[in-house]
């Protein structure tokens, strides 16, 4: 497999819905999407969600970032899908920690492994079988189940539907207005019911010092775990009063490079992890991190980045059908939430939260064409 041409695309995707957060709404979602075509014209397709609160990434950054990438990638061999994954493995966007380009690394290097995947008719969930540093985590399944989030200001009305889909778990997105976000947990706990696994994610709206006092008011509503309680700038903090919180802490957008997740181990600063394949810099990276959690046992919730294509969304899918211990799935949110589908195939989850394994060699997705130029905004060719 010789590697001929990258092309770089920034993806402007139409949503159903607003989503909301304690920090923002959003009606459209921006992902750059990376092509990688061999000189016998096989086209492997990844996808990084650029976001400039977590990583610092624009889809700008993200061009800037690939143009050199891309153009040292041109003319690599990989005569196995055991080579490629090595050379996936090595890829790395410049020295400084501070801007880690991840969204970038996980296009470029989903987009290799999904073109080495077809070449040498692997699936991508068997990824971790060829990274002989990893497999002690690996746990092969063929099927998964997904949680569901619900935004802040989300109906009673909608809480049943949810329940009655069959869903096991439901994350809540809240903000900083205490009283207002305990009484929306608690009606919505009132809704879900007992059985439901309901968890909380703050997005890092909360000042340090109330964290204590606003998790035992989400204590009396049975909150199994809260997420990115406080910014990342104040995630430090954390060792300080984790010892008065009475819910688990989960750390998120404070979690981007193995440097981060190592800092978290020492000072103690969480219990779990939340890992995405864009936000962490594509699969290799994340399982590399899904390990650090494991040996040091901590909790893993593998994540998404709301209004990802099915692109990622398949990337996610293979690491859930090969890692074990994940407490928690998001993702493969697609039909429910995107105006257009990417991909021939409709890997949005079923009743329950129920999706299976993808079968097909490199990401199991075949690419519409027409539907990704028709949601280009701009493109950059390399080769």
């Amino acid at each position: 497999m010789k590697i001929e041409r990258v092309t770089v695309r920034h993806v402007r995707a139409g949503l159903r819905t607003t989503l909301r957060t304690a920090t923002l709404e959003r009606m459209e979602s921006d992902s750059i999407v990376v092509e990688v075509t061999t000189e016998d014209g096989v086209s492997g397709f990844g996808e990084g969600v650029p976001r400039e609160y977590v990583t610092g990434e624009t889809p700008r950054t993200c061009f800037e970032t690939l143009r050199p990438a891309g153009e040292g990638l041109l003319g690599a061999r990989c005569g196995s899908f055991a080579e490629a994954a090595e050379l996936a493995g090595e890829l790395g966007f410049g020295p400084d920690p501070l801007r880690p380009q991840c969204a970038a690394r996980s296009g470029l290097e989903l987009a290799l492994l999904d073109a080495a995947g077809r070449v040498f008719d692997v699936p991508l969930a068997r990824l971790i079988e060829f990274l002989p540093d990893l497999v002690s985590i690996a746990h092969a399944r063929d099927e998964v189940r997904y949680g569901v989030v619900m935004s802040m200001g989300s109906s009673g009305l909608s809480a049943v539907g949810r329940r009655l889909y069959g869903f096991r778990d439901v994350k809540l997105k809240v903000g900083p207005e205490v009283e207002r976000e305990a009484e929306f947990v608690a009606r919505m706990r009132r809704w879900l019911g007992r059985g439901m696994d309901v968890r909380v994610d703050a997005n890092g709206s909360w000042p340090c010092a109330d964290v204590p006092k606003i998790m035992r008011r989400l204590e009396k509503s049975g909150v199994s775990w809260v997420e990115q309680p406080v910014s990342p700038a104040e995630a430090m903090s954390l060792a300080e009063i984790r010892h008065k919180c009475p819910i688990p802490v989960m750390l998120d957008e404070s979690l981007v490079s193995e440097r981060d997740a190592q800092l978290a181990i020492d000072g103690k600063l969480c219990d779990a992890f939340n890992l995405r394949i864009s936000k962490n810099g594509g699969m290799i990276p994340l399982l590399r991190l899904a390990r650090l959690a494991i040996d040091n046992r901590m909790g893993i919730q593998l994540g998404c980045h709301p209004g990802e294509t099915s692109i990622l969304s398949a990337a996610g899918r293979a690491v859930a059908c090969s890692v074990r211990d994940l407490l928690y799935l998001e993702g493969s949110y697609d039909r429910h939430l995107l105006r257009r589908r990417l991909t021939e195939e409709d890997i949005t989850f079923g009743r329950g939260g129920r999706a299976r394994r993808l079968r097909g060699p490199g990401l199991g997705v075949t690419v519409r064409r027409a539907e990704l130029e028709t949601d280009t905004v701009e493109r950059l060719e390399i080769g």
